[in-house]
């Protein structure tokens, strides 16, 4: 009986061969976000040799060209934003594809924050216990005002009396 072949063998003729595979990973990029109708462009940087790649999938789906750039530099990868603000927000998976393999990395698209800075609406403004009435802190403020210059107005009418 022939023991167990490893996965990574491959069988010619009567000829066992093992192959090894190249490793490649996302070296740049991995797990980042990307927010609607703010950011223009989302990046990855993955370790293959640029004359191998062969394409862009986004969730196990190959994507057109024309939604990313791909330049050297190991292999950098530009999805744009046109194509970014089709997916809907949560987290993607893309992956880089190779002749030989592939690579992948999660990364998030986000919903636009309101102008408030606030999120998405979702979230409340924290409660800071400051309930005081501002007008009644202003007529306060007048009071004292006209106390403090009752009390100088009549301090110089008494020094002069004398």
């Amino acid at each position: 009986m022939n023991p167990p072949l490893p996965p990574e063998a491959l069988i010619i003729g009567d000829q066992i061969k093992t192959v090894v595979l190249p490793y490649y990973q996302v070296i740049e990029g991995a797990n980042s976000a990307w927010t609607q109708n703010r950011d223009k462009t989302l990046a990855f940087r993955a370790n293959g040799d640029f004359s191998k790649f062969t394409g862009v999938k986004v969730d196990d789906t190959l994507i057109d060209a024309k939604n990313y750039t791909a330049v050297s530099g190991s292999t950098v990868i530009t999805l744009k934003a046109d194509y970014l603000n089709t997916l809907s927000v949560g987290t993607h998976k893309l992956t880089v594809v190779y002749n030989d393999g592939e690579c992948s990395t999660n990364f998030e698209i986000k919903a636009p924050q309101n102008e408030s800075g606030g999120g998405s609406g979702s979230e409340k403004t924290p409660q800071t216990d400051d309930n005081s009435n501002m007008l009644l802190w202003a007529a306060l403020l007048f009071v004292s005002g006209v106390g403090v210059l009752g009390t100088s107005v009549y301090g110089r009418k008494k020094k002069h009396s004398l």
